[in-house]
């Protein structure tokens, strides 16, 4: 398994239904401070629809802090298309 995750690198963006597109920039960790705070290493940005990851980072951590990322992103996306969370939404 983890020959095959070193074929497939942290992707430039993720696409999901109803046209919304994530982006995912791995940048230098004192630009993502400068911007963020101290001490953040990832980051979803939802005004950029965009998740930032410190590319100092170990592969594996950046693939866990992109996972982690993900839900923050999702559930923006949910919002977006159900116009709440998924306990509001109706069958």
């Amino acid at each position: 398994m983890l020959r095959s995750l070193k074929r497939h690198p942290i992707p430039e963006h993720v696409d999901l239904p109803f046209g919304y597109r994530v982006m995912i920039k791995q940048v230098p960790r004192k630009e993502l401070e400068e911007h963020l705070g101290d001490g953040v290493m990832a980051s979803w940005v939802v005004e950029d629809q965009t998740i930032y990851l410190d590319k100092s980072r170990p592969i594996k951590k950046r693939r866990a802090d992109l996972s982690h990322e993900l839900v923050h992103a999702l559930a923006d996306w949910q919002a977006k298309v159900l116009g709440g969370s998924l306990g509001d939404a109706k069958n």
